[in-house]
């Protein structure tokens, strides 16, 4: 009887061993851990009608880390596209988005038409931040944010949608390299291609 007791706690004592010995391998090499930064932001000053007539920040990015796109092919005789980005734990009275940016629509008389539509759904984020939020501006920047997007296609009788989930590093205020690599992604159309 001792000699099974001894027996089952040694056999214990190794299992647990050799769980924890596991479970230190895999956070190593987890990269769940360090998830990577899909994208770096940054904020430049603008006046804009989303934040009144005061001179506002504009959160948008300006290098891709991962990139992702995608071409929409359809055939129907009516097509509406909406997009809805938020940035996860900052308040949307603080940052607001464009309601228009990503949003197209039409029918077609008679037979169905062919539509494509090429989207680059980060050439679509932009929040706005009002210059009386200065201070909550400086304290996003150095951080890493997670960063939700949805864009969804209504064909009238049915609803398609593809979403996202990434983080995001945002890095302060635009320097003139960073403007630089905003502006030639500006020139990029990347909708109704």
């Amino acid at each position: 009887m001792i000699y099974s007791l001894v027996c089952k706690s040694i056999l214990l004592i190794t299992l647990a061993a050799s769980l924890s010995f596991a479970e230190g391998c895999v956070s190593e090499n987890d990269s769940s851990e360090t998830d990577p930064i899909f994208a770096n932001f940054c904020f430049y000053k603008d006046t804009s009608v989303f934040v009144g007539k005061d001179s506002g920040f504009v959160l948008t990015a300006y290098e891709m880390i991962d990139d992702i796109s995608f071409t929409i092919d359809a055939r129907n005789r009516v097509t509406k596209t909406y997009f809805d980005v938020s940035l996860v734990g900052v308040s949307s009275d603080k940052a607001k988005i464009n309601p228009f940016r990503g949003m197209s629509g039409g029918t077609c008389l008679g037979a169905r038409c062919r539509h494509s539509l090429a989207v680059s759904p980060y050439d679509l984020i932009d929040f706005y931040f009002s210059a009386a939020d200065s201070l909550y501006v400086k304290s996003l920047a150095g951080l890493v944010h997670p960063l939700k997007w949805k864009y969804e296609l209504d064909f009238g009788r049915q609803k398609q949608s593809v979403s996202g989930e990434n983080y995001i590093y945002v890095s302060g205020f635009c320097n003139q390299m960073q403007l630089e690599k905003i502006r030639k992604r500006g020139m990029q159309p990347s909708l109704n291609k």
